[in-house]
């Protein structure tokens, strides 16, 4: 009976397409008073010239039908130049699209129509673009295009390519979060460090305009990372974070459109050899600005204050800067923990601010090596700092563990066996709309840190338009009779969209089995095994899939193929194609 299924599900999914080749172009091209920020390697990345000259583009959004209409040339030679700029990867996606674009010709007649979605990109007809030939079809480009459209359709031109001289970048004042780094080293040696950071970009760089003298167009965003790496490994710079990732810097010249660089993060470095004039790297765009000599002091003295001392905090500061400031944290900006954090050279703290310290002296590592532990903590989280030495000896920060988020809990134990103790406890590694991921984290401490030796799911919930899962652990067990081993218990679920009468009230049916799994520990990994595999991050993937899952969905296609196949035959009237793929790829699932 499955195979009944085969020739409808290929008809629904089959799309022909035919249609006449174009080749399209700008009509414009930069002069001599605007500088082209496109890479030079890039310049004839461009849609053929002189072939078909466009007069007009029309920019609609699909979800509430707003449009706008451009002729200004400089407008159109700039979205020219972004698609031009993209690298352009074939992908069976379909998609409904965010935005459709429309290009018109001399005649005023439709040239190529070309709808969006994130990064893809499709394409109505054949056209020709830097010499290759494009079929028809749809394409992953290698930016964001959803978000270069919107903006089009407000009018403004996002990280241009072409900007007249004179110019300068306004830099607004939703700033988050900043880090110095210094060569290469992240480290804060003072608070005071912080202080006078904070001071120079709310006073000196926020709500302020720096003048252009040069910039660079990037369309490769691996390109930009390693622009702003070399930056922070050859010099000083402070990274800087807004509030929001849609984080415009307007960019003021005599461009007639408005144009603007987006940000999230930028990189603000000083250019060595070059006093007084700095690089900022934003998403796309790298730009040489210049800056007052009181700006310059400011930066400097950031620098050469934070090398004058070196200062390695140790449990008994942690402690003091906690009850110091634990009444005032609120008011207190930037709060001591970001000192902590940037003073040991661990991630920043994100939840709220602590409630609790806690300093215990505790046999963690192998042969009963004792550390100190300084435990801080809030409702949600919980942060290990791990500590060797006290007592008459230099103190050396070891690693942090922590433990926490949302309904993970706080609580932590320790389990031994043979010389290993592990530190275990609860972490939330995901949430979202339709997603929960809890697990079970254990950790190993040695001279050099801390490393993951297991970290199973004990809840993991996943629910989207097309269906999902969730792996729930029922018990837990240790048994350390010859080896030392961790047994679960768990329910898996899989959940289906299905208008059958056995659907919930959701229109879910869903599916149970159990499962037993079985984590042992490796002498020779240094760490437990199983018969599944881990990610990049250490965490093991629990399928929810099992031969008892297959064989009730077996039983519900005998039951219900009628209704099954009713529903794709109803699917493949449907004309909005996103929701006839959905409907279809719900019911192979």
């Amino acid at each position: 009976m499955k195979k009944t299924l085969i020739p409808i599900l290929i008809i629904l999914l089959f799309l022909a397409a035919c249609n006449n080749n174009r080749v399209v172009s700008s009509d414009s091209q930069s002069d001599n008073s605007g500088k082209a920020a496109i890479n030079q390697k890039n310049t004839d990345n461009a849609i053929k010239p002189d072939v078909m000259q466009i007069s007009k583009i029309r920019i609609k959004n699909l979800y509430d039908d707003s449009e706008a209409e451009y002729t200004d040339s400089s407008f159109i030679s700039e979205f020219c130049t972004l698609f031009a700029g993209q690298t352009f990867s074939q992908t069976n996606s379909k998609w409904d699209g965010d935005y459709r674009v429309e290009l018109f010709g001399a005649d005023d007649n439709i040239a190529v129509m070309m709808t969006i979605y994130g990064s893809v990109v499709t394409f109505d007809s054949d056209i020709t673009i830097n010499g290759r030939f494009i079929k028809k079809g749809s394409y992953n480009a290698s930016q964001w295009i959803s978000d270069y459209a919107r903006k089009y359709l407000e009018g403004m031109v996002v990280d241009p390519v072409y900007i007249q001289y004179p110019a300068v970048i306004s830099i607004p004042d939703n700033i988050n979060y900043q880090e110095i780094v210094d060569k290469g080293s992240i480290k804060v040696n003072t608070y005071e460090t912080i202080e006078q950071t904070y001071e120079l970009l709310y006073s000196s760089f926020a709500n302020n305009e720096f003048n252009i003298l040069n910039v660079r167009r990037l369309f490769d965003n691996e390109e930009v990372e390693a622009e702003a790496e070399k930056a922070k490994a050859n010099g000083r710079c402070i990274l800087i974070e807004f509030n929001t990732s849609e984080t415009y810097l307007e960019i003021k010249s005599e461009n007639s459109n408005r144009q603007g660089a987006k940000a999230y993060i930028v990189t603000l470095a000083a250019n060595p050899g070059k006093p007084g004039t700095y690089k900022l790297i934003t998403n796309s765009m790298i730009f040489e600005i210049e800056a007052d000599r009181e700006f310059n002091a400011k930066f400097n003295d950031i620098f050469e204050g934070n090398r004058s001392i070196s200062k390695d905090l140790t449990p008994d500061d942690i402690k003091k800067l906690y009850v110091e400031n634990k009444t005032f944290y609120e008011e207190n900006k930037p709060s001591y923990m970001e000192y902590v954090c940037k003073n040991l050279g661990i991630e920043r703290w994100f939840g709220n601010p602590p409630e609790k310290i806690e300093i215990t002296r505790q046999k963690l590592g192998k042969g009963g090596d004792m550390y100190t532990v300084v435990a801080l903590s809030n409702p949600y989280d919980i942060r290990l700092h791990v500590f060797k030495g006290g007592n008459g000896h230099p103190w050396d920060f070891i690693d942090y563990i922590g433990f926490g988020g949302r309904l993970a809990g706080t609580e932590y134990r320790l389990e031994s066996w043979a010389d290993h103790v592990w530190i275990v406890g609860n972490s939330c590694r995901g949430h979202g709309t339709g997603e929960a991921r809890y697990y079970q984290d254990w950790y190993e401490l040695t001279s050099e840190g801390k490393k993951i030796v297991l970290s199973l799911p004990y809840d993991e919930y996943f629910e989207h338009h097309l269906g999902g899962h969730s792996v729930i652990a029922d018990t837990v067990s240790i048994e350390t009779n010859g080896e030392m081993r961790v047994s679960v218990d768990y329910t898996i679920t899989k959940i289906y969209p299905l208008n059958l009468d056995i659907a919930d009230k959701y229109g879910r049916v869903c599916i149970n089995t159990k499962k037993h799994v079985e984590f042992i520990w490796d002498e020779a990994l240094e760490k437990f095994v199983s018969e599944y595999d881990v990610d990049e991050l250490g965490l093991t993937v629990v399928e929810a899939d099992s031969p008892e899952i297959t064989r009730q969905c077996d039983d519900i296609l005998e039951k219900y193929y009628d209704e099954l196949l009713k529903g794709l035959t109803e699917a493949e009237t449907e004309e909005n194609e996103f929701v006839r793929d959905t409907k279809v790829e719900g019911l192979m699932r």
